[in-house]
């Protein structure tokens, strides 16, 4: 849902600007006041678009938190290798949720992160994926 969303605020920017290129370049007497004007709009979309990913960056930050705090170590049969206070944070985020990213951070975010880096999840699990392949590679080896 969250990339459906995201996503589509950059299609409207692409078939704008298309538009827009289309109608200022149509003819020699065409106006370049199109161009300006989806300008305009492409910062309105982009400022919508940071606006979504701060949203879906405070929940993405609470599903990562209770991935590498809760699944891990139960997972692993592990101590939580950085405290026993994470419930607690956890619950005052639940509580009164905040961004964990300024405006700018997220405009930025959106701008350099191309396409299929937007989908691919940043969690703590996904930095183990390597280590566990392995491990199942070797599992699967002995059979």
């Amino acid at each position: 849902m969250w990339r459906t969303r995201l996503d589509t605020t950059t299609n409207w920017a692409v078939v704008t600007l298309g538009v827009a290129l289309s109608i200022t370049y149509s003819s020699p007497e065409a106006s370049p006041l199109p161009l300006v004007l989806v300008g305009e709009l492409i910062l309105l979309f982009l400022t919508l678009e940071a606006r979504r990913y701060r949203f879906f960056n405070v929940w993405r930050a609470s599903a990562c938190w209770i991935e590498r705090h809760f699944f891990v170590p139960m997972l692993t049969e592990a101590e939580d290798a950085v405290g026993r206070d994470w419930r607690g944070t956890l619950a005052e985020d639940y509580r009164l949720p905040q961004y964990h990213v300024s405006l700018g951070v997220a405009v930025a975010r959106r701008v350099r992160a191309p396409p299929a880096r937007r989908a691919r999840p940043r969690c703590f699990a996904s930095r183990t994926q390597n280590a566990e392949t392995k491990g199942l590679r070797a599992e699967w080896r002995s059979i």
